[in-house]
């Protein structure tokens, strides 16, 4: 009887056991898994199942255990957010960036947690809002302006595998830098502020266009009707006419490369991103090139190489249809017949005066097509 008494007491003492292993070990792995070094050591050492590393968690000073990380992590080499420090790393929070209180507490967050991307001794990061195939995009300010106003890095990072790929990898990042600069400043395009290396990494600074994309637009409130869409051509054909007069075919015009301004005061669509534009001249256009856009938004002849002044109108009436159908512009093509069908998946009806511009924007064959801004906009004026 004792001997059974005994061999049961063994069986619990040893699943208890267990059980306080098992349940130090996961508390001790989920603190170490949260960044807390420190207090995953104290819960593991002193007894968790007791309730001691609970209580180190809440009394010991937050400040001496975060200092005491940041020289750890920084004696090995990572950040307290977990990435090499020869890495560009932004703040994990995300903020809307509004207001100077705001932008404050973005930028002390970014320095609390190490997050010194710091360019030229002036802009910061203060985190990461995008990362594409070539690089990285960062939400930043500019320290050297009392305003401390924001600003955009992107950063060149390419994933491109193979020497060809990353050889064109490195030519559309000088690209956006170069047709910005040419294009100088206007109040629908974003501005060039520098372009730079840094510790053997290519940096480019740009303004912050602060709204939403049309694409993002389009999700939130659904299709645009026939008056948002007159808006938009009066609105953006004047910014391609801008573009066009000194040489340079954007290539990549699609809602997600339009930006509606926030300012109450300025409310005008900003076309972005010029990392596939081109510069138009005798020789490039007479030139078969690399194809490059969006192929939904992207003109046939732009498709083979052969980018035009007509291929930036395609596209932006292939933006239009999409805007106003909520379609993409391949499911608005009918290709048996080769003919567009997008008036049939319109909400509400546009006007016949919309629908042959737009299809003329559209023409698959470049000579129909509408050959220049002017020629869209004299059709346009007559709306007016």
């Amino acid at each position: 009887m004792n001997l059974e008494n005994n061999q049961r007491k063994s069986r619990l003492l040893v699943s208890y056991i267990l059980c306080a292993a098992v349940f130090l070990g996961l508390g001790g792995l989920h603190r170490f898994y949260n960044g807390k070094i420190v207090s995953g050591l104290f819960w593991l050492l002193t007894g968790g199942l007791f309730g001691i590393g609970q209580l180190l968690d809440l009394l010991i000073i937050p400040e001496m255990v975060d200092e005491y990380e940041h020289k750890l992590r920084f004696k090995v080499g990572v950040s307290p957010l977990g990435v090499p420090l020869n890495q560009a790393v932004v703040a994990s929070q995300v903020h809307e960036p509004t207001g100077n209180k705001l932008m404050i507490e973005l930028i002390e967050t970014a320095r609390s947690k190490g997050d010194n991307l710091l360019l030229k001794e002036r802009y910061r990061a203060i985190k990461q809002i995008g990362q594409g195939g070539f690089g990285k995009t960062f939400l930043a300010v500019d320290e050297d302006k009392p305003s401390k106003p924001l600003c955009v890095i992107k950063q060149f990072y390419p994933q491109a595998q193979g020497t060809g790929t990353l050889a064109k990898a490195i030519e559309l990042f000088n690209q956006e830098a170069v047709q910005l600069d040419l294009l100088g400043k206007h109040p629908q395009i974003p501005e060039l502020l520098a372009y730079f290396t840094q510790e053997d990494e290519q940096y480019l600074v740009q303004e912050f266009i602060d709204g939403q994309n049309l694409a993002q637009e389009l999700a939130d409130r659904g299709t645009f009707s026939e008056t948002e869409i007159w808006q938009l051509l009066n609105d953006l054909l004047p910014v391609l006419q801008f573009c066009h007069a000194r040489k340079v075919i954007h290539r990549d015009i699609k809602p997600e490369n339009i930006i509606l301004r926030k300012s109450e005061t300025q409310r005008k669509l900003v076309l972005v991103d010029f990392g596939a534009a081109k510069s138009a001249t005798n020789t490039a256009l007479n030139r078969t090139g690399t194809s490059i856009g969006s192929p939904e938004y992207v003109a046939p002849e732009q498709m083979r190489g052969r980018a035009i002044f007509a291929s930036d109108i395609y596209s932006l009436g292939a933006t239009c249809i999409n805007l106003l159908t909520g379609r993409s512009p391949f499911d608005s093509y009918d290709i048996n017949n080769d003919t567009w069908v997008w008036q049939q998946y319109l909400k509400t009806s546009v006007s016949n005066k919309l629908s042959r511009i737009l299809n003329k924007m559209l023409e698959s064959i470049p000579i129909r097509r509408y050959q220049t801004v002017d020629e869209v906009l004299k059709d346009l004026n007559q709306h007016s």
